[in-house]
Parts: structure tokens; sequence; C-alpha cells
């Protein structure tokens, strides 16, 4: 009786053990697969945020950011305070992600974004450098959209999602509330970006 029972514990302790493995291992290709590929370092280059402090973008390393290249306009900027928003509500937004506007027609600071009336929290915010080239860092991201004769390719904004190890994880052409697509994969929505900060804000 006690050598069946045993047995039987046996069993049921080496079901509960394959059945582990079996989880970990879905779970592990499960997060592998959903993770943003690795494709390359970004560059250096100045920031400066909203009270006039600089800093290069490498001393950022430790959130997530989220470099936005756009042709300044108000829907451009109100795309960015969408994005804004819904890192607030995932409670990601300042502590974790940042967002980094680098505009390709005209300088942008915190005084014009907030000029144009939108509910900019630019705690969250740091701004290219009048210093630096706006065409030179796209150029450094190898952006397809911009050449490096100060034209603009493409009328959509260029979003690159950056990692806390200031690694570039993915490029979408496209607004964050509109259509986007990914230069490598194709279609990418808001969901998916969201996904991605969260995602990089845990590794």
């Amino acid at each position: 009786m006690f050598t069946l029972i045993k047995r039987h514990w046996l069993t049921a302790i080496a079901c509960l053990l394959g059945t582990a493995v079996v989880a970990g291992i879905w779970y592990w290709a499960w997060w592998a697969g959903s993770r943003p590929p690795v494709n390359y370092v970004a560059p250096h280059f100045t920031v400066v945020n909203k009270d006039g402090q600089s800093t290069d973008f490498f001393k950022l390393s430790g959130k997530v950011r989220v470099v936005y290249f756009f042709k300044s306009d108000p829907s451009s900027i109100e795309d960015m305070i969408n994005l804004q928003e819904k890192l607030k509500e995932k409670e990601l937004f300042g502590n974790a992600a940042l967002l980094i506007p680098v505009p390709l027609n005209e300088d942008i600071t915190p005084a014009l974004v907030s000029e144009y009336g939108f509910k900019a929290d630019l705690s969250g915010w740091w701004f290219l450098s009048p210093k630096e080239n706006p065409y030179t860092i796209a150029s450094r991201f190898f952006l397809k959209g911009v050449n490096h004769s100060d034209k603009i390719l493409t009328t959509d904004p260029i979003i690159v999602e950056v990692d806390r190890n200031n690694w570039v994880r993915r490029v979408i052409n496209g607004h964050f509330a509109g259509n986007a697509t990914d230069v490598e994969e194709g279609t990418h929505s808001k969901e998916n970006l969201m996904r991605d900060i969260e995602i990089m804000a845990q590794e």
C-alpha cells in the first residue's frame, strides 16, 4: 500500500515538474518573441530640458526614450502629447520613459510648445540642443526619410524607440495616434508602441 502511494506521488511530482518546464519554455519563447528587436547603438548628441540644463543623450540611459523626428506643426505636438498621456496612464512618463522631439524644419523650445496651448507636461520632455543639426542626428540614426542635404523626404513623423541601454530597438514611420509602419516589419499600431515601451522599461 505504501509503495503504491509513493509511486503515485512520484508520478504526480514528475507531471508537475514536466508541466512547469513546458510552461517555462512557452513563457520564455513568448517573452522573447514579443520583445522589440535590438538593432544598433543610438548616437551621442546634446539635449536640453525645460530648465535649460543640457546633457548628453547617453546620460539619460536607464530610461526608455522615444525620439520623435517631425516637421514642426501643431498636429505633431498634439501627437506627442497623446503619447505622453498614454504613458501617464501606465505610470511610465518621466520616471521610466522620456520624449525627445527633434523638429526638422525649425527649432522647437519648451516656450514654443507652451505657446501652442497644448497640455504638455515638460518634466518628461528633453529637446534637441540649438547647437545640434537635426539632419546630422537623423543621419546618425540611419533614418531613410531624411537625407544629408537637409531635405525632408517624408511628410510623416519618424519615431525611434531607444531602450534603457541606448540601443535602438525599432524605427516607425507615422503618427503615434494614427497609422504607423515599422520600417522592417510592416504595420505597427499605437498599442504595439506602448507594449514596446512597457517591455523595455522592465528589461
